[in-house]
Parts: C-alpha cells; structure tokens; sequence
C-alpha cells in the first residue's frame, strides 16, 4: 500500500477524518477519503492508495456507475417524450389497445 504525506507539510503522520458531508461520502465510493494531518492540522481528501484494505471493493463502484447510467439515461428517454407518446408505449409494450 503507498504511503501517504501531508501535500501542506510532506508528513506521513496522516490519519482517515470523519466523512463531512454528502460529497465526502460520496468520494468514500471512488476511494478518495478524507484525511488529517496529525503535525499541521491539514485536512483534505486523498486518495486510499487502492491496496487491499480499500473500503469498497471495485465491482461496487462500478455496479454503483452502471445503475446510475441506466437511471440517466431512462430519465433522458422519458423527459424526451410527450405524456401521451409515453402511453402508447406503455400500451403497445403490454399488449392493450387504444
């Protein structure tokens, strides 16, 4: 596993801070945690170095990558068409009549 350093004082005397806020929970998911440097206080998000004691294994991230594609993308298809367009769809998709 690399070793991380302080980009404010170049000291490997890092430690993992507590999740903030939405987006550092977010990065959490791509392996990019928040750390604090125990010798100048700095605090920041680093990436974890991606060893074997990654918090979330690979498959996860990109499970989490594909269900949000689908999710744009059928939002994209659904707003691209008018209400009544939608229904035919559904109608014709299902087997019912007009």
């Amino acid at each position: 596993m690399a070793v991380l350093v302080c980009p404010n004082c170049r000291s490997t005397n890092l430690r993992r801070s507590h999740a903030r806020n939405f987006r550092e929970r977010f990065l959490k998911i791509f392996n990019r945690m928040a750390y604090r440097c125990r010798d100048c206080g700095w605090r920041g998000i680093r990436s974890s170095g991606g060893g074997v004691s990654s918090r979330v294994p690979k498959k996860a991230s990109y499970l989490f990558a594909v269900v949000f594609l689908v999710v744009i993308i059928a939002l994209i298809i659904v707003f691209n068409f008018k209400s009544d367009e939608i229904g035919d769809i559904v109608r014709s998709l299902l087997g019912g009549s007009k």
